[in-house]
């Protein structure tokens, strides 16, 4: 059973180590496809690689945003060089574990290679369901194994999943969906079965400014796109903090405690997730304020870098720019 995990991947040294430790159990080959991080997030993959673990590290450091292409291209190029039985189209915050404590099913937990070696030969994808854990007030901001620090966890699963990919597709016309949320085969939304026995440990905000720094620069990437993406429903998740930033900073910046309430043990319950992997070695504790200032402001420079580069090497661009230059108006 030969498994490949495709993951895009930006400034995520605080969780990489972890993710690629807990799947590499049973993941034949890891492909990741970096745009342009910044942070530790490369140096990481490369000491994990240097141990032995399959890694492929593709980059492209485009600032905008065309995450759709980017998630179809990962399959297309996995299937074709690592000829994989089963693609897992996982983010780096996303950890597969067993259902069965989460559902309190008492049956004995199947190893995830097996489970997938007895599905249907028939059954081309499937989707796993999310399960969000949610930072607490006494979260071990020492603790740098995410799946130790945040143990409280919605009792509920996200209405929202990820898919996975027999290997083989590629010639079935499929394009996959931005947030690897679904596929789209010959023009046509895949409706894929639900699993059942595993789920996605998600683990999608690590501190308060570890949200702020990534709304921040999802939305600008969305903006940067222009019409095509920053028009539709696509991403639209990282506005509510980006605007608050944007129009009321002091509201989270100065207080950012409120972001942190207690969870509600009626829809929260305590139930740390099973890691699989071993020790990290490479994970460092930071201060996250530094962190999020760090990573938005080295953003900052890699889109203004790009918009410079157009303007000098795009026919009629600076023409464009001047225009707007030149524009004057009067407004009392």
């Amino acid at each position: 059973m030969r498994i490949v995990a495709v993951t895009r991947i930006l400034n995520e040294d605080d969780i990489v180590e972890a993710f690629v430790r807990h799947h590499a159990v049973y993941v034949s080959q890891f492909v990741f496809f970096d745009n342009g991080s910044t942070d530790r997030t490369l140096q990481i993959l490369a000491r994990l690689a240097a141990e032995g673990i399959a890694i492929e590290v593709i980059q492209n450091t485009s600032v905008h945003f065309d995450e759709q292409d980017f998630n179809t291209w990962l399959y297309y190029h996995a299937d074709a060089t690592h000829r994989p039985d089963w693609v897992l189209c996982l983010d780096t915050d996303e950890f597969i574990t067993s259902a069965d404590p989460i559902e309190g099913d008492e049956a004995p937990e199947v190893p995830f290679a097996d489970h997938l070696a007895r599905l249907s030969a028939e059954l081309p994808f499937f989707a796993m369901r999310m399960i969000n854990f949610v930072e607490a007030p006494d979260d071990d901001p020492a603790e740098v194994l995410i799946t130790r620090r945040q143990r409280w966890r919605r009792r509920a699963a996200e209405p929202e999943v990820k898919i996975c990919l027999r290997g083989g597709l590629s010639s079935s016309g499929l394009t996959i969906a931005a947030g690897n949320h679904n596929l789209i085969v010959n023009g046509y939304y895949g409706v894929p079965p639900m699993e059942e026995r595993y789920v996605l440990a998600h683990y999608y905000s690590r501190s308060p400014w570890h949200g702020f720094s990534k709304s921040t620069i999802g939305r600008l990437k969305v903006l940067a796109a222009g019409q095509l993406w920053s028009s539709t429903p696509v991403a639209q998740h990282y506005r509510p903090i980006f605007e608050t930033l944007r129009d009321d900073p002091a509201r989270l910046l100065l207080d950012p405690g409120p972001v942190v309430a207690p969870p509600d043990p009626d829809t929260h319950l305590i139930q740390p997730m099973a890691y699989q992997g071993g020790a990290l070695r490479y994970t460092l504790a930071e201060d996250p304020r530094m962190r999020a200032v760090r990573l938005i402001m080295r953003y900052a420079e890699a889109l203004a870098l790009h918009h410079g580069k157009l303007i000098d090497e795009v026919p009629g661009a600076r023409d464009i720019v001047g225009g707007w230059n030149a524009e004057r108006t009067t407004l009392f």
